[in-house]
């Protein structure tokens, strides 16, 4: 009988993809998974669009917070691919860990979805505040700042879940329409429109193969050598990223300016899932 939920899965995921494999391996095993992961997202876009459709709006952006999860495992995977596996086995088993973390994922999104992130310093500085768990009230009652939960609890819990205001000294039962700013497209495009737009992006760069076996591959050859952290240099990550554009561009017949708006370039973020924050 096959174990779905084993009682730790990091530990299983780490242990049967990357644990001992070679980084061709690893490239295989994540170009499969990637490819379920964007059969999945494109699922739950059907799913949530039917709820928002038939007016449930509460759980439809529970969807949506769980889509947007789940497109943040491609880049999870990608990240496994542009390390050694042999060298950072360490930071691998970190990154299985994000793979069921909703506070990591939350954070792999937000950072990319930063339009004033051009260092990786500033990358850093951004996935400190988004993979804080709890902000206490301010010492000071003047500013009249409440404690506040993360970002996921108003994504996800909060649409989905009875629970007790320990203000008012009362259950909540969640409210049909909260989290519907999140499929406004009024004045600029929705949080459904923008998942809408990546999946797109996504699967058109899977499509052209720029996502497959033979380019995670590629990736790991261009990457594989460096250890990218909060002080790697802008001039290495740029020089590695024309090197990968030109690359994947020869290997699979697309113009390099249709790779370098790829989500290939994403900035790797794997170093910060091991720094306690």
């Amino acid at each position: 009988m096959s174990e779905l939920t084993p009682h730790e899965p990091a530990k299983r995921l780490y242990r049967e993809v990357f644990e001992t494999n070679s980084a061709d391996v690893v490239a295989a095993e994540a170009a499969d998974g990637i490819a379920a992961v964007i059969a999945n997202v494109e699922r739950l876009v059907t799913e949530t669009e039917y709820l928002y459709s038939g007016g449930r709006v509460a759980t439809a952006s529970f969807m949506l917070a769980t889509a947007w999860e789940e497109l943040a495992k491609v880049f999870i995977l990608m990240d496994a691919c542009r390390l050694n596996p042999e060298q950072q086995g360490s930071t691998m088993r970190r990154l299985c860990q994000a793979f069921y973390d909703h506070i990591v994922k939350h954070a792999y999104n937000a950072v990319r979805h930063r339009v004033n992130v051009n260092s990786m310093a500033k990358a850093f500085a951004v996935w400190k505040i988004e993979v804080k768990r709890w902000w206490p009230e301010s010492p000071d009652p003047e500013q009249g700042e409440p404690p506040m939960p993360h970002d996921t609890f108003f994504a996800r819990e909060i649409a989905l879940y009875v629970d007790r205001d320990w203000v008012t000294k009362r259950w909540i039962v969640p409210d049909n329409n909260v989290n519907a700013y999140r499929f406004d497209s009024t004045h600029w495009p929705s949080d459904f429109d923008r998942l809408r737009s990546e999946l797109t992006m996504v699967k058109q760069d899977a499509s052209n193969g720029l996502l497959s076996c033979g380019g995670l591959k590629i990736m790991n050859e261009v990457f594989g050598g460096d250890y990218v952290n909060n002080k790697t240099p802008e001039t290495l990550l740029r020089k590695r990223n024309r090197t990968l554009v030109a690359c994947l561009a020869e290997a699979t017949g697309q113009p390099e300016s249709r790779v370098l708006e790829s989500v290939v370039t994403a900035r790797p973020l794997y170093h910060f899932t091991t720094v306690p924050v």
